[in-house]
């Protein structure tokens, strides 16, 4: 008896990140639809609008136009909770890095409401470059021979899908409530981190990503919720403005002496910072 089509892989997007194949474009869209994916987003890529993008997705090429077109990956990312990068080069990015079969029983449980996961491929040639690597919360590897690694675009994609499908067929396991903040949300804060860091001297300003990296990485694996960051970003803040007031009066007298007793400052919530 064949399998329905899981519903818990519905919110489960694939990204494409600057592909330089209209044929790759279309055979992972072929691989997405014979394993239940639909959504399709699409990073700087080549023109996908093409005769023979067509022919290497026969009965998907809707899934190629109903593509999602985007400049940048973080643009891209904007709305998800759980983003997942896929290489071979695991380096100094081993803590994250699990393989495509262990990937169905971390992320489907964590698949309630509407969370949504999206799933990054580099392109052909290089993959994804280090930076993007550093927004993935979660690293995937397919393991193949060592003696030959490299996998086509479209095969990655098809082996990754292929994993989530059959676990997703499956009796599914406990569902996790937890609701971590989306990709926008955390690049944010990474951003006023970095800034603050850099001005009171903890990052190295000639390579303040050293411990970035670090710190992402801490953060992407406890997961926040949205309340969780913005007290973080409240701490941040009021650290920003302490700063500020020392630099400006020369005094370092203490928040609750200057601003009350503990109280937000008017016209601030603490759990509300500015961007």
């Amino acid at each position: 008896m064949s399998p329905r089509h899981p519903a818990a892989l519905d919110p489960i997007a694939v990204v494409l990140v600057r592909p330089q194949g209209d044929g790759n474009v279309g055979q992972a869209a072929r691989a997405m639809k014979n394993f239940g994916l639909s959504r399709l987003l699409l990073v700087q890529p080549c023109n996908v609008d093409t005769d023979f993008c067509r022919q290497m997705a026969p009965n998907a090429y809707e899934i190629v136009e109903r593509a999602e077109h985007h400049t940048t990956l973080t643009e891209a990312l904007a709305g998800f909770e759980y983003v997942v990068g896929t290489s071979r080069r695991i380096g100094k990015f081993r803590p994250r890095f699990s393989t495509a079969r262990a990937l169905p029983g971390w992320l489907l449980p964590r698949l309630t409401g509407d969370k949504t996961a999206a799933l990054v491929f580099g392109n052909e040639a290089d993959g994804l470059s280090n930076e993007e690597l550093d927004v993935c919360a979660r690293l995937v590897e397919v393991e193949t021979d060592p003696a030959h690694r490299s996998l086509n675009l479209a095969q990655a994609v098809c082996l990754v899908a292929y994993e989530l499908f059959a676990a997703a067929v499956e009796t599914p396991g406990e569902l996790s409530p937890h609701r971590p903040a989306s990709h926008g949300i955390l690049e944010r804060m990474f951003a006023q981190m970095r800034r603050m860091y850099l001005e009171i001297g903890f990052l190295a300003p000639q390579n303040p990503d050293a411990i970035m990296r670090t710190l992402r990485r801490l953060f992407l694996r406890a997961e926040p919720d949205e309340r969780e960051v913005r007290i973080l970003r409240g701490i941040m803040q009021d650290t920003e403005w302490y700063l500020d007031h020392v630099a400006k009066t020369g005094v370092r007298d203490g928040y609750r002496e200057v601003a009350g007793h503990g109280q937000p400052r008017a016209g601030t919530r603490r759990e509300d910072p500015a961007d």
